[in-house]
């Protein structure tokens, strides 16, 4: 298991509470439709953007007398939701709906407000299985911030499915529902430096991919770099260096899982117009030594697997409702 994923405990039975309760104390443990889920704390540019949007909110909204008021704003609350057990970056609880602050380990009534801050660790989990589970649950308002992309994209849950209201990118202010009665800078999200630290980490992990280091690629991925990031000259992203050019063929099909499991848009055009998949199915026409035919058939599988679930790139739009 690459370690930029969360790691799904596959078990005989379903998994339960004492499951969570047995976790490694470094590890936050979920369970999603009976399957434990582990995955470690955030890095650094998570959790600066979850801290700082704490309190963003919930200063104003939770606990300043002078502010809008009216709200609980809980940092990483374990949510007990039926059989699943989720942990969101932040959750805010109207206080007309959760008078009393309940004093247990965990919430039993659905929030009305779900913050979930992507990183490569947690991006399938909180977009493909936690997703749906806030929409069962009726929770209101849904936001997901990237801090790699300097993104955030706000949802409504309109008759069982999220609409998406509003988006924005780097600096630009926002005041958006449930809390648009106050407005701030998205840009207080993320750290001054991390423009200039995305620009020198593209150009690393390019290079990280060509020489097939494993360990590289991932501390580049989990500290910010962005995976999709194309050559100028070639269009070339590093999804397509490892499908095209098999520098370190005994290495490609696991670099390549590790990009996607990252984000990689597995259906980017490079220059000429081919994606990943179109150069892993060109080499396997064309290779003529086994064990290289052997390596282009798993991209091939792996590439169509990927394509086929929709589950690569950042916020695939498509899945959701535009307002």
């Amino acid at each position: 298991m690459a370690q930029s994923t969360a790691y799904k405990h596959d078990s005989p039975g379903r998994a339960t509470y004492q499951d969570v309760l047995d976790a490694p104390a470094h590890r936050v443990a979920e369970i999603v439709d009976g399957t434990l889920y582990t995955h470690a704390r955030p890095a650094a540019l998570h959790a600066r953007a979850s801290s700082v949007l704490d309190r963003k909110i919930g200063g104003p909204f939770d606990d300043d007398a002078g502010g809008p008021d009216g709200w609980w704003i809980i940092f990483e609350p374990e949510l007990h939701l039926g059989e699943d057990i989720v942990v969101p970056d932040l959750a805010g609880w109207r206080r007309k709906r959760m008078p009393n602050y309940p004093d247990t380990a965990y919430f039993t009534l659905a929030p009305d407000w779900v913050c979930e801050v992507l990183s490569a660790s947690t991006r399938r989990l909180d977009l493909y299985e936690k997703r749906p589970i806030y929409a069962r649950e009726g929770v209101g308002n849904l936001w997901l911030v990237d801090p790699v992309d300097r993104t955030l994209e706000a949802f409504e849950l309109h008759e069982g499915q999220w609409l998406l209201i509003t988006s924005a990118k780097d600096d630009e202010p926002i005041g958006i529902r449930p809390f648009d009665a106050i407005t701030f800078s998205l840009g207080d999200l993320w750290p001054s430096t991390v423009t200039a630290h995305r620009k020198s980490g593209e150009h690393a992990l390019a290079a990280a991919v060509r020489q097939g280091d494993i360990a590289r690629i991932t501390a580049l991925i989990e500290s910010g770099a962005d995976v999709n990031d194309a050559a100028p000259k070639t269009g070339y992203t590093p999804l397509m260096w490892v499908i095209s050019k098999y520098n370190v063929p005994d290495q490609a099909a696991r670099i390549a899982k590790e990009l996607i499991d990252g984000g990689a848009d597995v259906n980017a055009r490079d220059n000429n117009g081919m994606t990943p998949l179109d150069w892993a199915r060109l080499h396997r026409t064309r290779l003529r030594e086994p064990r290289l035919q052997r390596i282009a058939e798993q991209l091939v599988s792996i590439l169509e697997n990927a394509s086929e679930s929709g589950e690569s790139g950042r916020f695939p739009h498509e899945s959701f409702t535009r307002a």
